[in-house]
């Protein structure tokens, strides 16, 4: 699921029976809470990801 995208976390959850579910697929670190980085820092980060191809 996350391979063709830069950078991605995959919520997987797993059943006691075995059966594993699908949650969510999550495009930003931290949840997108990194106010460590200012905004213009982030467009510039976020302007050398090319996902179109995905």
């Amino acid at each position: 699921m996350a391979k063709p995208f830069p950078e991605v976390r995959v919520d997987l959850y797993a059943l006691d029976d075995g059966r594993i579910y699908f949650g969510e697929m999550t495009f930003t670190s931290l949840g997108g809470f990194m106010n460590f980085y200012t905004p213009e820092y982030l467009l510039l980060m976020g302007e050398k990801c090319d996902i179109s191809n995905c």
